[in-house]
Parts: structure tokens; sequence; C-alpha cells
């Protein structure tokens, strides 16, 4: 775990790599175990403030996590050594995750986003309720687009700045958007529905977005896979 980790993304990474509910609960209470020793030790070494409450999550975090390759690779040769090399290298994919969206004019989204072993995301699926639509076929393709903009986003986009904000770069290349090749198969499908057509593909874009962001384990940090497309 490098750098800070959140008790959240623990407990999502927790429940992402274990099934078991038997082996989630041990997790759980490890966890308060090593959270109470990260206390004692933060008090030992003087910390205070935000300073020791980041330590003693990380303990906490030590603990829900300390079994999380176990379901998956149980031997002595691969646990925990799976597990900690995916959480030293970033490679907590090979998962799946799922959020609903509703948009501002109205319109819905559900997308589900599956994750190879590396964390891209591979396949999308995605739901939309926009009414009654006039073209199915322009409907599919803003939402296509919408995921597209959705993954690369939460995966790969950013902006190189200096020390006082100003860009360093920017070539269309630097930012970072999810080339053509890199971006895997979106399905759409069209709720159907009667009314005024409404604008689903706005939270098409927030459900993709969020979908991959569970999926990966909820990262404290974006882009979660810049470099990773290359």
């Amino acid at each position: 775990m490098n750098g800070t980790v959140s008790r959240a993304s623990a407990l999502a990474l927790l429940e992402e790599w274990t099934k078991g509910e038997s082996l989630r609960k041990h997790g759980l209470a490890v966890s308060v175990c090593t959270e109470s020793y990260g206390r004692k030790e933060a008090e030992r070494l003087g910390l205070s403030g935000a300073e020791a409450e980041e330590f003693v999550d990380l303990y906490a975090c030590a603990g829900l996590l300390h079994d999380m390759d176990y379901e998956r690779h149980p031997s002595l040769e691969e646990h925990p050594f799976v597990g900690v090399a995916a959480l030293r290298e970033g490679r907590v994919g090979g998962g799946s995750g799922r959020a609903a969206v509703s948009g501002p004019d109205g319109g819905w989204a559900e997308a589900a986003v599956d994750l190879d072993e590396a964390g891209r995301p591979v396949a999308v699926d995605v739901e939309v309720d926009g009414g009654e639509p006039l073209a199915p076929a322009i409907v599919r393709s803003y939402v296509v687009g919408a995921a597209h903009m959705g993954l690369g986003w939460v995966c790969s986009e950013a902006i190189a700045v200096d020390e006082a904000g100003s860009p360093e770069d920017l070539t269309i290349r630097s930012f970072g958007v999810l080339r053509a090749r890199d971006t895997p198969p979106v399905t759409v499908r069209i709720r159907p529905a009667e009314g005024p057509p409404r604008n689903c593909s706005d939270a098409a874009f927030a459900a993709v977005a969020a979908a991959t962001w569970i999926a990966q384990g909820l990262p404290d940090a974006w882009p979660t896979r810049r470099g990773a497309f290359r």
C-alpha cells in the first residue's frame, strides 16, 4: 500500500477479493485488533491529530487486508505474497463494479464494468432509460461516447502542471485520452419506456465512471491507471 489508503477502499478490496462471509468477518475482527495496536504505537511515537489518525488507519487497513488473497491463493507458496504484490503494484483488478445514476434531466443509467488482473476495464455494459428514444442508434452512439469519457476520466486522463499550476504540455496525446484500441467493448441496452425523450448520456457517463472506480477498489488518487494503456 503506497502512501495512504482509506478504510473504505480497503473494505472494498476485501469484499472484492473475498466472497466468503466468515473470512470477511475475520478481516473485520483482526482490523479491530490492529487498530488498537496502531493507537498504542501512535501514542508511543508521540503522534497526534491527523498524523496519528492516518497512522492508525494504516494499521486498521492492514488488518482488513491481511488475508485478502487467501480465498483465491490459499497455498503456502502464494499466500500472502500475491496480495502483497498486488497492493504494492496497484494491481487490485480482476473484479467488477456496478453503479446506477439518475441525471439532472431525468435520464437514468446503470453500468457494470469488468476489469482484467491489471485493473484495466475489459467490458462495459450500460442500460439506459431516456424516455421514448427518437433514434435508438443515436442514443447508443451518445452512450458509447459517454462510457469512453467515463473510463478515461477515472483511468488515464490528466493535465501535467508545474508548481505554479501552469500546464506543462497541452498536446492531445499528453492528456491521456483513452485510445480506440484501448477502449473495451461497450454494450448498450435501451430500456423500453414511454414519455418524452430525456438526456441519458450524462447519467451514463457518471455511472460508468462510478462503476470503474468501484471495480478498482475506490483508489484515493486519479487517474488510477495512467500509463497502463501505452
